[in-house]
């Protein structure tokens, strides 16, 4: 299912330079950050390690493995949210039932820099604990109060009908209760 859904996101290559099909990079990129990849290095590495069995099961005619600097180029192009909603789409496709879902807020480990005078990189999640799969992220600004933004958006936006949510206190808010009464939601 993964591999379908990867196969449909817009490669915006063009049609010359395309020796790599994008649902190969996207889907080896995956498994290397399974495997603890965390750089277009890593992904480099994982596919040096492992080509002999990727080519067999997948039939690469691979001339060669890519460089890191293929893989970034390949990787930096595609829209983020082409990725996201895919994503979305093989969450949904295997969400459990009995389902209980948790929304919360975290800092990306690593992600702050003296250096670069930035600030740690936020993202806001939605996890299936039952199916222990993310269903949903987006990033957010450095400031607290747009979690709430996130987490009413989620709710308005994903299917969470006979769900049952856990989220930080400060998400019980009343404008958010009575837009979910009009649209019979609670």
């Amino acid at each position: 299912m993964l591999i379908e859904i990867l196969k449909e996101i817009e490669d915006p290559r063009s049609y010359h330079g395309k020796e790599y099909q994008l649902w190969h990079i996207l889907l080896f990129s995956i498994l290397s950050i399974l495997s603890g990849g965390k750089t277009y290095a890593d992904i480099r590495t994982f596919l040096e390690a492992h080509y002999p069995k990727l080519k067999e099961i997948f039939r690469l005619k691979w001339r060669f493995i890519p460089t890191a600097s293929a893989i970034r180029k390949i990787l930096t192009r595609i829209d983020p949210n082409e990725i996201e909603r895919a994503f979305r789409l093989h969450a949904n496709s295997i969400k459990p039932d009995g389902k209980h879902i948790c929304f919360d807020g975290k800092t990306l480990n690593g992600s702050f820099s003296h250096t670069k005078d930035t600030r740690a990189a936020r993202v806001f999640s939605a996890f299936c604990s039952i199916g222990e799969i993310i269903l949903a992220h987006i990033p957010l600004p450095s400031d607290k109060d747009h979690e709430i933004q996130a987490f009413q958006d989620f709710i308005m936006n994903l299917d969470l009908k006979d769900v049952v949510i856990t989220a930080d206190a400060m998400h019980c808010q009343k404008k958010l209760l009575s837009v979910q009464k009009k649209q019979g939601q609670y």
